[in-house]
């Protein structure tokens, strides 16, 4: 007779029959043996990203590293800040991005440079202030 072995962490089969295992896809992973549904795979959550097929652990959703961010779950990749912006690790929306010190704008998609003469040391969207007479 044949034999039938479960499918292992990481993988599902849906159907009946001698067809093989499936990998659950990048942004998603499945811990347990003997899954039957796709929806046995379970997304990484916001703020994170894999881009592992067949992943069989939670540890493999990798943290946003700073300067990105995931709002979206289930992602294989986490979305750049724009230009002249930062945010922290693990931001789930790009509201974390944040004009980096030295640049200024009313919105994080218009961070502009400060002006010679000027100056800002904190992130955000504060503005740049006039160096004090005599220095730069």
């Amino acid at each position: 007779g044949v034999s039938c072995i479960a499918c292992v962490a990481g993988k599902y089969k849906s159907v009946a029959g001698s067809e093989d295992c499936r990998l659950c896809a990048p942004g998603k992973y499945s811990t347990h043996p003997g899954a039957d549904s796709v929806d046995k795979c379970i997304v990484c959550d916001a703020g994170k990203y894999s881009n592992s097929f067949g992943a069989d652990s939670v540890q493999t959703c990798l943290v946003c590293g700073a300067g990105t961010y995931s709002s979206a779950f289930g992602v294989t990749a986490c979305l750049l800040c724009p230009s002249l912006s930062n945010s922290p690790s693990a931001s789930i929306s790009s509201a974390a991005c944040r004009c980096n010190p030295g640049s200024t704008g009313d919105t994080v998609e218009n961070c502009q440079v400060c002006q010679t003469g000027s100056y800002k040391e904190e992130a955000g969207s504060a503005l740049c202030l006039l160096c004090a007479e005599g220095s730069s």
